[in-house]
């Protein structure tokens, strides 16, 4: 034992022994000052206004919170915490089954109140997010309050803190997997990767001038118990409603066309959410009925990336490995790949300088100067051949294919005459 901690226990002992009090009874009232901690997992959503607020606007924060209080019994909630700029709310699912989970009332919730606090006079620059997590809480023994805390609770504030910007609910991935109802709902995910936002979006015309009580009680109506989608629905329409559509639908849809899902999640296989994710949420490819058989279709752009060396010879930018969850390594050696969202129209010319920006961070400035686009080059070829991720589904992969050339240093950095 040091030297400090035998002073600091003779110092105990002896206020102990001044006291005229027993040490054990002590430690015996200690014991019954000490109460239940009670644990549950829950969905989380954590929302906390500008801190530029002024006292003049303290009005405007006085208006959230009643809308707050009036709108949360409606999503099927309840309020944990209420501060002055903040508040923490617990989501339940809402309807019957079918109808929305707890996730969609938590990010349904925090998008209407990320719209409403955007379009207050003046506005308020809010932030949302929502986490499912182990949620722990108890009763302090000198005001009986009851406080929250855990990874439900310390998470959610911190999606919400650390937002890239307001006006958008920051999800986490386990959130983002508990979406059932809003399943097919445009989400970007985040710089560091691993969570995701949902834009606030514009109120309809019909709607604007409502409460937030008002827009809450209408959304929730209708998401309330929404048509349900049967496997026989989805077998009778294949290749079509897969956008959106339930996870253990999206199972029984792929077992219903001889799919062999325990081969998912195996070796460089996706796990069979990843698979759901990548079609139903991202569609980032499609799933279609070729006579009888079920075909996977994705479109991307192949990027060859040269650069000039020293030595005047070309070299490519190529993917060499790809890391996978477990944190080991799946070789590739392969071309850049930009996977093209041809469903929302967008053509290859305008998602490749979108590549480049999301991948490395470069500008359309940076890149109009040290890139060139050889636009001669480019091919458009269908390629049919078995995926190295996706098992026991034939994939046609649309491919664009173009050479993009790093412009040689000196002749980016001479001035134009």
């Amino acid at each position: 034992m040091s030297a400090t901690l035998l002073h600091r226990t003779s110092t105990l002992g002896k206020l102990i022994a001044a006291s005229g009090v027993r040490a054990d009874s002590l430690f015996a009232a200690d014991k019954e000052l000490s109460v239940p901690l009670s644990k549950s997992e829950a969905c989380c959503l954590f929302w906390v206004a500008g801190s530029s607020l002024q006292a003049a606007e303290a009005q405007v924060l006085r208006r959230l919170h009643s809308e707050v209080a009036e709108c949360v019994h409606c999503a099927g909630g309840r309020t944990l915490e209420d501060n002055a700029t903040s508040g923490l709310v617990r989501l339940e699912r809402c309807g019957r089954e079918g109808g929305m989970s707890a996730e969609d009332a938590a990010v349904r919730l925090g998008q209407l109140l990320c719209r409403w606090a955007r379009q207050q006079s003046p506005s308020v620059r809010l932030r949302a997010a929502v986490h499912v997590g182990e949620l722990q809480s108890f009763e302090l023994p000198a005001s009986g309050r009851r406080v929250h805390l855990g990874p439900a609770v310390d998470l959610c504030r911190c999606l919400a803190l650390g937002a890239e910007r307001s006006s958008e609910v920051h999800l986490s991935a386990r959130a983002r997997a508990g979406l059932a109802a809003l399943g097919g709902e445009r989400l970007r995910l985040s710089r560091r990767g691993g969570s995701y936002y949902a834009e606030a979006g514009v109120p309809e015309e019909a709607r604007k001038g409502w409460t937030l009580a008002e827009l809450v009680a209408d959304e929730f109506a209708a998401h309330a118990a929404p048509e349900k989608t049967t496997q026989t629905d989805a077998l009778d329409s294949p290749g079509e409603g897969i956008s959106g559509m339930l996870f253990r639908d999206f199972r029984r849809y792929l077992q219903g066309h001889g799919v062999d899902v325990d081969k998912f999640g195996k070796g460089d296989a996706k796990s069979l959410r990843d698979f759901y994710n990548d079609v139903a949420i991202e569609q980032d490819s499609c799933l279609e009925v070729v006579g009888d058989v079920l075909r996977r279709f994705k479109e991307v752009i192949r990027i060859q990336l040269l650069t000039r060396g020293e030595d005047n010879r070309l070299r490519e930018l190529r993917i060499h490995s790809q890391r996978r969850a477990n944190g080991s390594f799946r070789q590739r050696d392969e071309k850049l790949v930009a996977v093209l969202r041809a469903h929302e129209g967008q053509r290859w010319k305008e998602a490749l300088p979108q590549f480049f920006e999301d991948k490395f961070g470069l500008s359309k400035t940076d890149q109009t100067a040290c890139l060139s686009v050889d636009c001669d080059s480019y091919k458009y070829v269908e390629e049919e051949q078995p995926s190295g991720t996706v098992p026991c589904i034939l994939t046609t992969y649309r491919v664009h294919s173009v050479v993009v050339n790093v412009k040689d240093q000196a002749m980016a950095s001479a001035p134009t005459s």
